[in-house]
């Protein structure tokens, strides 16, 4: 019956009208062929020319005739004005409006000529905005005197071309352009629209108008631009053009199957609201059936399916805005409340979604939030003072908000989690009103910065600016705010496997993935985060174990929507270590006042190592097995053939030592070290050892005045850790210690025979070159004992060096020089003398020659 009544409408004919209109004033008069109205009393036909003859002062003035032609033909008229134009002086034809007042907000076309670039050009006007759609060129009115001819054609698809002639003859047009635009298609009136100064008020002329268009004949049926699911019982539809409102309103034009007709209908000529008396079902897809027709007859008879669900992801809604402490009110009512948003372009339900806090979770009652719109959510007995700020929900036990900070949640139906976060009194940035009352004591709220970037942390939140202390239901107070830039950057970098990395930033980064990051000698092939601050990426090939990578990131936009400078970190990765890698290798523990202990430690490998999680572990000497303190440590790098130090004050060891690489030093709460004697261990994570140092203070160069501040290093890295001989105190030419760089006492020979003294010359003066000299002894049989003496060369005991020493495979005293008396020996030829017993009893004696010796100056 419906498509009956449509069909017998498109029987009612619509007769084309050729638009035509001319005018060159030669009857002298304006109220006939044709007749125009508007400012008559502005304006004359003089000397068949019409001209305007205003009261000489500031205004505009304009006439209109009827002109319904708006494409597939042209405008054409002459235009003079007697001065150079300026943004004051100016003149406006418009070939089409849809008013007759030029001055009042319309729709059309307009030739602008003149203005402050004394040119010809084409604008359109849509209520009060014009927009330049053909930049005329400059100039060409720039005389004191113009006259120009103007003509504008349009075809019947809208394309546009404007044209100008300003030769003596007029006879000769020149283009200035074409565009194509569509916006309107019908026309009522053309019409002049002078404005001037009082010095111009009769300097303008116009003659000769020709306009020989068509009226667009509308043979399109409407178009369903979009629809929207405004509620649980109400859908919109938008049209690409103004509907008949007969058929419009007629409920018997709508079928929705599998439910009955709407109820009642809101029509505003391109949209329709549909308003069922039943819910509509979620999960279930629904078919609607549109009949409707336009102002001219078309007929459009169109189907489109919707259906509604609340599965929605993650910060669709957000949530936007806390007031969570009402007292003092600066004008909000007395009552807590959250305001949320929807982020999303589409409407969304809330049906039995939750929210909750640290210690409540309630049901929100059932309803909807627009695109872009806001909820105010509030205890049951605010909701009629909120209602007149926004959109408002009371929720039934709805939260105390903590005024000091408290956990929000807000959970869809199926526990899913849609926005949460955990605000405190410290996101207030101790800001103060203009009264100086500090904002966190209550009556203002706490508003989301950007929520564009859904970022949740407190650098993307700020206490309102708004007079009243909140700003619910509407868009936030401090959205035109203008924030510093945040800093943001790489905290940490954890290889979670050979092809996945986890990046820790400092802030907050939205919308992060592959196309912000590159990292060295790698390509990634996803990048992507859960919460902006935790960044997975998954890499296009392993890593290689004993690496350096660095991570940049670069275009990166903070939570308030600023650009972030570009910023990189530097990781590795790192291979475990063997127990034989790394070795104790200096050791402060008498400083000097005001310094403090350090230990060194130094990676004989080719590895790069972590020790994040190795223990440094102290005993007590008189009970090796009672442990007095443990440390765990923290990122300690350690690279390959290099050493790193751990001291509790790295500004102490800077200012006693000469420090090379200070990068090296690791600051964290050591294990005493006893001024006298101590045992300190470094172990694996696992408790298992790597090394261990029984240190004493008799250690030191006998010769030494005082040890404050004197570091002990290690001689040889592969000599035994606790050998009190593969230690020496550091040269004095050192400042008595060599934290982070090689030992000033270090020694790595390489011995070719079963004993040997090295170097064959050296010179004790503490200057960290041959201060000493090693006496060893290779390859022992199993059982040998030996004592080793040093002789002067009259054959005088000067020092005995060891005396019934068991021996190993590997044997090492030091000799500094001095004798049995503590005092240095003269410079001179000595001999060392090795004397050697086995198990039978037999002896065997070798002699080695060293020479102590005075440094060059």
């Amino acid at each position: 019956y419906m498509k009956f009544i449509i069909y017998l409408m498109l029987l009612v004919s619509i007769t084309f009208v050729q638009a035509q209109l001319t005018d060159d004033f030669s009857d002298g008069e304006l109220l006939m062929n044709p007749t125009w109205q508007g400012h008559l009393d502005s304006f004359e036909v003089a000397t068949q020319v019409l001209h305007l003859n205003a009261p000489p002062s500031a205004s505009k003035s304009f006439v209109v005739t009827p002109s319904i032609g708006a494409v597939s033909g042209f405008w054409e008229f002459e235009l003079r004005m007697d001065f150079n134009p300026s943004s004051s002086n100016k003149a406006k034809v418009y070939l089409m409006s849809d008013t007759n007042d030029l001055t009042a907000p319309l729709n059309g076309y307009f030739v602008m000529l003149g203005n402050t670039e004394d040119e010809v050009s084409l604008y359109k006007q849509s209520a009060t905005s014009l927009t330049e759609i053909i930049d005329g060129q400059d100039g060409v009115l720039g005389q004191s005197s113009n006259l120009v001819k103007v003509k504008v054609e349009r075809d019947s698809f809208g394309n546009f071309t404007l044209e100008i002639d300003t030769s003596q003859a007029l006879n000769s047009y020149i283009l200035q352009g074409n565009v194509y635009d569509d916006s309107f298609l019908a026309s009522n009136y053309f019409g002049l629209l002078c404005e001037y100064t009082a010095a111009r008020c009769d300097k303008f002329w116009m003659d000769n108008i020709i306009v020989n268009t068509q009226v667009y004949l509308d043979q399109e049926a409407p178009i369903l631009l979009n629809h929207q699911v405004g509620s649980l019982q109400s859908i919109a539809m938008f049209f690409n053009e103004p509907l008949d409102s007969n058929f419009s309103l007629l409920s018997s034009s709508y079928i929705l199957l599998g439910t009955t007709s709407p109820a009642v209908i809101d029509f505003q000529e391109q949209n329709i609201t549909l308003h069922f008396n039943a819910y509509f079902q979620q999960n279930l897809t629904y078919q609607l059936q549109v009949f409707t027709m336009d102002l001219t007859g078309n007929v459009l008879d169109t189907m489109f399916q919707f259906s509604i669900s609340d599965n929605y992801a993650f910060q669709s809604i957000i949530i936007n805005e806390i007031y969570a402490d009402e007292s003092p009110s600066y004008g909000m009512p007395a009552y807590e409340f959250l305001e949320l948003r929807n982020t999303t372009i589409d409407t969304i339900y809330l049906i039995d979604w939750r929210i909750a806090d640290a210690t409540d979770t309630v049901t929100i009652p059932n309803d909807t939030i627009y695109p872009l719109s806001f909820l105010i959510l509030c205890k049951t007995t605010a909701a009629p003072s909120y209602t007149a700020f926004g959109r408002t929900k009371g929720v039934p036990n709805f939260p105390s908000l903590n005024n000091t900070g408290d956990a929000l949640i807000l959970f869809n139906k199926y526990d899913f989690i849609i926005d949460s976060l955990t605000y405190t009194s410290s996101w207030y940035m101790g800001e103060t009103d203009d009264l100086g009352h500090f904002k966190k004591e209550g009556g203002f709220s706490l508003e989301r910065i950007n929520t564009s970037m859904v970022c949740s942390d407190k650098y993307n939140w700020f206490p309102s600016i708004a007079l009243a202390g909140a700003s619910p239901g509407a868009t936030n107070s401090i959205e035109n705010h203008n924030f510093p830039f945040l800093v943001i950057l790489v905290e940490d970098v954890v290889i979670d496997n050979d092809t996945t990395l986890i990046i820790y930033l400092n802030h907050e980064a939205p919308f992060l993935n592959e196309q912000y990051i590159s990292i060295t000698n790698l390509g990634i092939e996803q990048a992507f985060s859960f919460d902006h601050k935790e960044l997975f990426i998954m890499l296009d090939q392993p890593l290689i174990t004993g690496n350096s990578y660095t991570i940049a990131f670069s275009n990166v936009l903070d939570c308030r929507g600023n650009p972030v400078s570009e910023f990189s970190y530097e990781f590795y990765s790192f291979e475990l270590p063997n127990k034989e890698d790394i070795v104790i290798n200096e050791i402060l523990f008498n400083p000097r006042t005001g310094g403090s202990d350090y230990l060194e430690l130094y990676n004989k490998s080719d590895k790069l190592i972590n020790l994040e999680g190795f223990q440094i572990l102290e005993y007590d000497p008189l009970d090796p097995s009672a442990v007095l303190d443990k440390v765990v440590l923290a990122d300690c790098i350690i690279k390959a053939h290099d050493y790193i130090v751990l001291t509790e004050d790295s500004d102490a060891v800077l200012s006693n030592y000469i420090v090379a690489f200070p990068n090296n030093l690791y600051e964290l709460a050591l294990p005493n070290f006893p001024d006298n004697e101590g045992l300190i261990t470094l172990n694996f994570p696992d408790g298992s050892l790597i090394d261990s140092l029984a240190y004493h203070k008799n250690w030191h160069l006998e010769l030494l005045d005082v040890q404050d501040g004197a570091a002990l290093e290690r001689i040889e890295s592969l000599g035994e850790t606790n050998n009190p001989d593969n230690w020496q105190t550091a040269a004095k030419t050192y400042g008595y210690g060599t934290p982070t760089s090689k030992n000033s006492q270090s020694f790595e020979g390489d011995l070719e025979s079963k004993t040997s003294v090295e170097p064959e010359v050296f010179t004790p003066n503490e200057d960290g070159y041959k201060d000493f000299c090693l006496i060893k002894y290779l390859d022992a049989a199993v059982g040998e004992i030996a004592t080793i003496t040093i002789y002067n060369a009259v054959g005088q005991e000067i020092k005995l060096i060891a005396q019934n020493h068991s021996l190993g495979i590997e044997n090492v005293w030091k000799w500094n020089g001095t004798n049995n008396n503590f005092e240095k020996a003269d410079v001179g030829i000595y001999i060392v003398l090795f004397e050697v017993f086995d198990l039978e009893g037999k002896k065997k004696r070798i002699k080695e020659k060293v020479v102590l010796g005075t440094p060059l100056n």
